[in-house]
């Protein structure tokens, strides 16, 4: 830049003076290389390289004559570099105005020398200023998009993007440190053709965080750069006839993210710009890709729990020992991708497992599966007793099996199973197989927690079904026992009956003394028995049918029906019956003669305990806003002592207290009350004070429509 305008001065210079030659040189302060010309003329004029050395190192104006003609040298020293001015004249003496042109020349070509050194330097810096810039811009747009994403793909194919472009890299692939199984992958790649070395390094084992190929790069947190041919440290190469290396590692919050790895096949690549640029991506692709992973670890936790939500909802969807078995196996089968179920109920004193239930196999698989009952010895399956023992779930491998466990494995025709023991209150009740269909892959960790969970609610689900069967077995014990008594009871009482009316017919207005008051007695005590048969046999009939047709009826008609029915028994003992119906036409469903019974109850229960010339009202009253419908029973009779209203629904339980004496009564009555209320969806209530009177009262909801379709109710 400089050496035309020197060279302009050279030809000043022999304008003004008689020289048959001038050059200008400069040195570096602290260099040992020979001067460099600047500028010559003629074209290639030169100086003796030893006057010049001599002048460099004692700062002063050295001639030298020879052949006629002199050569002289003068230096002017800068605070970087040292000009050098040498010219070569007719052997004459330099007179004082010769000297100083020649002075000035040096001078000026110093300070000449000095500024365009500024101006490069300037130069440099706007061009390092510039490089900054962009670099700033390319690292703001590069932190704006991997910000804006929460999709790991798109973050480390963003990140390797930016990396190969700045660095002019020939290859590069990112390794990530999958969150769930805690391995590293291969997440993405570019510039290399043949993978087979990447594959190799990634299948050696171990290659994880806490032990591996990588541990050390993880541990140190710095980036790596290695001249591969030549350094140790250096990691086999991706890309053929690569010649250096740069690794960066991806940390965030103190954990391994993952890494990126660079090669180029030129041994000046990775400066530390280059290695810095790098090193601030790959802290912002660490941050971008963990909260990636973070939202995606969420969204499968999400889908985990709609999965468990839903094989819940399935494995619950009947309490039958065979449908819940299916169920079950068929909840973990859809719950876990590419697994077949098959479920066991386990023995523990015998420690064997007989199937029970399969779903999701196929093949010659599915036929073994439906040979239902068959018995497993569990005992020499260590696995499957390690399972049973943790109450957690083990995985099965055939490379990793026993022998015992390998032929297991061989004849379910799979290379994996996982299996969750299903317990419940401490006792494993039963075993859940799941079989890895070929090609088979290992349970990873949101699998096992699926599975997991869903048998823990399984194990709940089959304890309750268990409990279920066995109640039912009671239930139709009990009411098998119930008919049987009635009907044996039934028999005799009425022959009771029977003979007692005839000895009153045979003793008819003759009966001695006392007699008369001992055959009213028994008559009484026959009575008594006979509610109570019927009492048992009405409590039952509800009791052990789960399952009644229904109508819709107007509540109010029975209501008056039954009051109608009532009023003679309420005339008898000179009643006040009274009634106030506000939900005129509201309609219920349910089966009506059983709702009949709760009102009959209710009224006849108020008249009993209702001394002579009480009074009793009946209310029926809609409650709009709540869809209900209420009927209350209210009286001014003995009422109930507070000490005995909290076992008034239990069956053959009577408050009794003075007053009630000669009150007939079963203990069956409200009993039944409570259990058709409850059975229609509704409730029963009550107020009492003893000596006040008491209000015995049942909702019931009222009926959508008139035009629903018939229902059974359970």
């Amino acid at each position: 830049m400089t050496q035309k305008p020197i060279e302009e001065l050279l030809k000043l210079l022999q304008l003004i003076l008689p020289i048959h030659g001038a050059l200008i040189m400069v040195a570096k302060r602290t260099s040992v290389v020979a001067p460099e010309v600047v500028a010559a003329l003629p074209e290639g004029f030169v100086i003796p390289d030893a006057l010049v050395q001599q002048a460099i190192q004692t700062p002063q104006r050295l001639s030298e004559s020879r052949a006629g003609q002199s050569e002289i040298v003068l230096t002017v020293a800068g605070p970087r570099q040292i000009v050098v001015l040498g010219v070569r004249q007719a052997n004459l003496e330099l007179t004082p105005i010769h000297e100083q042109v020649l002075h000035a020349v040096a001078q000026q070509a110093a300070h000449l020398i000095e500024q365009d050194h500024h101006e490069q330097l300037l130069q440099q810096k706007l061009s390092r200023a510039n490089d900054l810039v962009e670099e700033l811009e390319f690292i703001r747009r590069a932190d704006r998009e991997l910000s804006s994403r929460l999709d790991p793909d798109r973050v480390v194919s963003y990140t390797l993007d930016w990396a190969l472009r700045r660095t002019m890299a020939d290859a590069g692939l990112v390794i990530v440190l999958e969150r769930m199984s805690k391995r590293l992958i291969l997440k993405e790649y570019a510039g290399i053709r043949d993978l087979s070395r990447v594959r190799k390094l990634l299948q050696a084992e171990p290659f994880s965080v806490e032990a591996g190929v990588l541990t050390a790069l993880f541990q140190s947190g710095k980036a790596q750069v290695a001249d591969i041919d030549n350094d140790a440290a250096a990691f086999p190469p991706a890309l053929n006839h690569a010649k250096r290396q740069l690794l960066v590692p991806m940390i965030s919050h103190k954990r391994a993210i993952g890494v990126i790895w660079l090669e180029s096949k030129q041994t000046t690549r990775f400066d530390q710009d280059a290695v810095d640029f790098v090193n601030r991506v790959a802290s912002m692709a660490a941050v971008a890709l963990d909260n990636a992973q973070l939202f995606e670890q969420a969204e499968q936790l999400a889908d985990d729990m709609a999965l468990i939500y839903n094989g819940g909802r399935t494995i619950a969807a009947s309490l039958e020992w065979e449908a819940a078995v299916q169920t079950i196996a068929q909840g973990l089968a859809l719950a876990i991708k590419g697994a077949g179920a098959v479920l066991f109920h386990y023995d523990p004193a015998t420690q064997t497992a007989r199937q029970v239930a399969s779903y999701g196999v196929s093949g010659e698989v599915a036929a073994r599966a439906k040979q239902q009952g068959m018995v497993w010895q569990v005992a020499r399956l260590p696995g499957v007793m390690e399972a049973i023992q943790n109450n957690r779930l083990v995985s099965i491998e055939a490379k990793h099996a026993s022998p015992a466990e390998e032929a297991w494995l061989a004849e379910w025709q799979v290379p994996l199973v996982a299996v969750v023991p299903l317990t419940a209150q401490g006792n494993t009740i039963g075993l859940a197989v799941l079989l890895r269909n070929p090609p088979a892959t290992e349970f990873i960790a949101s699998e096992t927690f699926i599975a997991e969970s869903l048998a823990t609610h399984a194990a709940a689900v089959l304890r309750q079904t268990l409990l279920y069967s066995e109640v039912r077995e009671l239930e139709k014990i009990k009411s098998e026992m119930i008919r049987m008594a009635s009907h044996d009871l039934r028999s005799p009482i009425a022959n009771i009956n029977g003979y007692l009316t005839l000895v009153e017919l045979d003793l008819e207005g003759q009966a001695p003394p006392g007699v008369a008051e001992y055959l009213q007695a028994i008559r009484r005590s026959i009575d008594r028995m006979d509610e109570l048969v019927e009492g048992m046999l009405a409590l039952e009939q509800v009791e052990g049918r789960r399952h009644h047709e229904t109508e819709l009826f107007a509540l109010d008609d029975l209501v008056r029906a039954v009051l109608d029915d009532q009023s003679v028994a309420a005339r008898l003992k000179a009643q006040l019956l009274t009634r106030t119906l506000d939900g005129e036409a509201v309609q219920v469903r349910g089966v009506r003669l059983q709702v009949q019974q709760v009102i009959v109850n209710l009224v006849n229960n108020a008249i009993k305990y209702t001394p002579h010339e009480g009074q009793i009202h009946v209310t029926l009253r809609l409650v709009q806003d709540q869809g209900r419908v209420h009927i209350e029973v209210k009286d001014n009779g003995l009422g109930i002592p507070e000490n005995r209203q909290a076992r008034l629904f239990e069956r053959f339980y009577r408050a009794k207290q003075p007053g009630t004496e000669e009150i007939s009564g079963t203990g069956l009555g409200l009993s039944l009350v409570k259990t058709i209320v409850e059975r229609h969806h509704g409730q029963v209530y009550f107020e009492s004070q003893e000596g006040q009177g008491s209000l015995f009262g049942f909702w019931l909801p009222v009926a959508a429509s008139a035009k629903l379709s018939p229902a059974s109710l359970g």
